[in-house]
C-alpha cells in the first residue's frame, strides 16, 4: 500500500497541510518539536483510528486537536484505493474512504488488510 498523498485540516500543530507522496519513499526531517511524529500519528490514526496519545480503541483523541479547536480531520490517498478520510468532532467520529460502498466497518476493513 502506497501513500501518495497526506492532508491535514486540523491535527495537533498543522492545520491546511497537504504532503504529496509521489516517490517510492519520503525522507521526513526538521528540528525538534517541528511535527515529524505527528505526521507519522496522523497517518496511523486516519487508517487505524489509534495513534500513540490515544489507547487500543482510540479514546483520547479529543487530545489530537490543534489548541482551541475540538476538531481533528485528515485524509490519506492510498494508491489503488482512494481517498481515506478520518474525522472527530467532539464525541462524533467519522471515517470513509473514497468510491467504497458499505459502512465504516466494512471500509476500515478494506484499509487495514
Amino acid at each position: 500500500m502506497r501513500i501518495t498523498s497526506l492532508d491535514l485540516s486540523s491535527f495537533r500543530s498543522f492545520r491546511g497541510l497537504t504532503l504529496p507522496t509521489n516517490t517510492q519513499k519520503v525522507i521526513i526531517g526538521g528540528a525538534n518539536n517541528s511535527g515529524k511524529t505527528s505526521l507519522r500519528e496522523a497517518v496511523r490514526w486516519v487508517l487505524t483510528g489509534r495513534c500513540g496519545v490515544t489507547d487500543g480503541r482510540g479514546v483520547g483523541a479529543d487530545r489530537l486537536a490543534p489548541m482551541g479547536t475540538e476538531e481533528v480531520e485528515g485524509s490519506v490517498t492510498l494508491h489503488g484505493i482512494g481517498k481515506v478520510t478520518r474525522r472527530k468532532l467532539g464525541e462524533s467520529t467519522s471515517f470513509a474512504v473514497e468510491g467504497l460502498k458499505g459502512d465504516a466497518g466494512a471500509q476500515q476493513h478494506v484499509v487495514q488488510d
